[in-house]
């Protein structure tokens, strides 16, 4: 086994396991429940581990893995973009208060 995916968000890690496991890569998911030792140890040593079964497909996964992360930062971008976009047409009718970061 390899580790191949770690994140402080368990949701971005189940996610990662959802996206592999529909492409029919087997992963096993470590410190799933570790959050509550933080604290006690490192808190990089409590994030949620995805390991990677069979190794001969670790090139598949990673690339399924980059891939996902590219689209997640596009979908960042384009999140903050819509909301600066359309913030101020609310504000100006009075739905939202000025709240840009």
């Amino acid at each position: 086994m390899k580790l191949i995916y770690t994140r402080e968000n368990k949701l971005l890690v189940e996610n990662a396991r959802n996206l592999l496991q529909m492409e029919g890569i087997e992963t096993v998911m470590k410190n799933e429940f570790s959050s509550g030792a933080a604290g006690d140890l490192a808190p990089q040593d409590t994030w949620p581990e995805l390991w990677l079964v069979d190794e001969i497909q670790l090139d598949k996964a990673k690339a399924l893995l980059e891939r996902m992360e590219e689209q997640a930062e596009v979908m960042t971008g384009a999140a903050i973009t819509v909301r600066k976009l359309t913030e101020p047409l609310l504000r100006s009718a009075g739905v939202v208060e000025a709240r840009l970061n």
